[in-house]
């Protein structure tokens, strides 16, 4: 009679042990996963934009919450247009007090600071680096948090 308790109890302790002693970066699950570029840039409303490169592989990541990340070069010129064509409704991009200590420009936005309505994002951050005269590098992410 006290073993079927025992029993029942058994398969909870063996996933806390595994959670504990588990020397991986997230022992729970959602560890970065490459993602299309596409897939990442349309959680976030947005799509690369012409003649843009990715750099690295994109990702999503989440167990509860899910954070996607895309990192691409484009023409330094078009980074303007693009940010306008693609969040309408936003506020113009910040070019003082960016998260990234190197960005030339930031762009933070959420349901009430411009961030179109039907897309999964809570929130997007871009965050832009003039590398050259004609080069950006343009760091995006965009997260259900």
């Amino acid at each position: 009679m006290v073993a079927l308790p025992a029993l029942v109890l058994l398969p909870f302790l063996a996933a806390f042990v595994a959670v504990v002693f588990d020397d991986s970066e997230y022992p729970l699950g959602g560890g970065p996963e490459k993602t299309p570029c596409a897939d990442v840039l349309r959680f976030g409303g947005a799509a690369l934009p012409p003649g843009a490169q990715p750099v690295g592989a994109c990702t999503r990541q989440g167990w509860q919450d899910l954070y996607y990340r895309a990192v691409f070069r484009m023409p330094r010129a078009d980074v303007l247009d693009w940010l306008a064509h693609t969040y309408p409704a936003a506020p113009d991009p910040e070019t003082e007090f960016c998260a990234d200590a190197d960005a030339d420009m930031c762009l933070g936005l959420g349901y009430s600071q411009g961030l179109p309505d039907g897309v999964g994002a809570d929130s997007v951050r871009v965050s832009v680096v003039h590398e050259d005269a004609g080069t950006s590098l343009v760091r995006f992410s965009a997260s259900t948090v």
